[in-house]
């Protein structure tokens, strides 16, 4: 009979470790798992279909890269973002571009009056070629459309470039 609980014991060990083992993106350091998880990673480029219509929006950013922000109307962070996003000119010096999913139109006409460029994913096709998971997402790009830097946060300042 003890030879049994041993081994029951053992069993149940071996299968926590197991759990631990795979769940390993739970001990990583917060700073490695906002690189890693859902959304494009650090040093991959955006795909092409963001690519042409930040092009369109505005073409100046699409060469010279570009800080994306990855909005969702029922989105608390993003409520906050988008309320300190006309603080955003004074401590960054990059043009934030909202990515929107499937916006409602009353959320779409609100998000006008904060005249920043937006590009809308009504259909949010961009948001799975991204494979955006999480929001806010805060993207920084560089020239080719190459991610330099991402955070799941609200303030674009911890991502976007300061001013000098």
């Amino acid at each position: 009979m003890a030879e049994v609980i041993q081994w029951s014991l053992l069993g149940l060990i071996l299968l926590l470790l197991l759990g631990l083992y795979r769940q390993v993106g739970l001990l990583t350091p917060a700073n490695a798992r906002a690189t890693t998880r859902g959304g494009p990673m650090v040093g991959r480029r955006l795909p092409g279909s963001l690519l042409q219509k930040l092009n369109e929006v505005v073409p100046e950013k699409a060469s010279d890269g570009a800080t994306l922000a990855f909005v969702h109307e029922s989105c608390t962070g993003c409520q906050r973002l988008l309320s300190d996003l006309n603080l955003v000119p004074t401590v960054v010096k990059a043009e934030v571009v909202l990515v929107l999913r499937r916006p409602s139109w009353q959320f779409g006409e609100a998000v006008k009056e904060l005249n920043v460029p937006i590009i809308s994913d009504a259909e949010g096709q961009l948001w799975r070629e991204c494979g955006i998971t999480e929001t806010p997402l805060v993207v920084r790009i560089g020239p080719g459309g190459r991610v330099l830097e991402r955070e799941v946060t609200h303030d674009v300042s911890r991502v976007a470039p300061a001013k000098p």
